[in-house]
């Protein structure tokens, strides 16, 4: 198991097997980030050979000028593989989903409790990212290909959902999920699944908004009725 350690705080190193996670603090110059991972991984000798490493850049951190030089020190300097970034909503906004190689987890702010309900996201969910949250989601954009979207509660697009999408994480069989354009490549909703969205042939009745939700524990699609279903966070629920 890799040891827990603080280096400053600027770098927080912790894993388990031969994972590692190297947490940056956020409000540390890059250059000063380079400085101290670079001698941590000195001193660290062979120790993280074989070992995967996922770094969680926070929010100031996510630019790819930034990712760009933090990768260099890990993968070209000491010949570590970088499996996992990890950033908040905020990070996303900045371009961290479209960097090459390794995938994106999102985290939605932790001092935003006040927020805890309702996750609105102003622009598209591009492909690689991984998005989490306690509560409904409000996507301003399209939900890409190779996107996930994961709520406990309701999974609203206002675009095409095109990626993955979750709803009832918790087993909320209640929970909806709907998008103006519904051709998700998998729908969760609780424990139900339904996939192949994207390759149905489109007819006059599935054109327009559109609505998951379950009906007698079976998934049904069908047109937005705002008779059957109310966006929970919307009434303040």
């Amino acid at each position: 198991m890799l040891k827990q350690e603080s280096l400053a705080p600027v770098i927080k190193v912790g894993g388990r097997g031969r994972h590692a996670n190297f947490a940056l603090d956020d409000m540390c110059p890059v250059a000063e980030i380079e400085r101290q991972m670079r001698t941590y991984l000195n001193e660290a000798g062979s120790f993280f050979l074989g070992a995967e490493v996922s770094v969680d850049v926070g929010r100031r951190m996510a630019n790819l000028e930034e990712i760009e030089r933090i990768r260099v020190v890990l993968e070209q300097e000491h010949f570590l593989q970088v499996s996992e970034w990890r950033t908040t909503f905020e990070g996303m906004q900045a371009g961290l989903t479209e960097y090459m190689g390794a995938k994106t987890v999102i985290l939605p702010p932790e001092n935003e409790p006040s927020r805890e309900r309702t996750l609105v996201v102003r622009g598209n969910c591009h492909s690689g990212s991984d998005l989490h949250h306690e509560g409904d989601i409000l996507v301003l954009g399209d939900v890409n290909p190779g996107a996930q979207v994961t709520a406990s509660g309701d999974v609203i697009v206002f675009g095409a959902l095109q990626g993955v999408a979750a709803a009832g994480s918790r087993g909320d069989e209640g929970a909806v999920i709907a998008a103006i354009s519904l051709r998700a490549t998998q729908i969760r909703i609780g424990r139900r699944t339904a996939v192949g969205l994207d390759r149905q042939k489109k007819s006059r009745r599935g054109e327009g908004p559109q609505m998951a939700r379950l009906i007698n524990g079976e998934m049904v699609v069908e047109p937005l009725d705002p008779q059957a279903w109310r966006f929970r966070a919307m009434e303040g629920k």
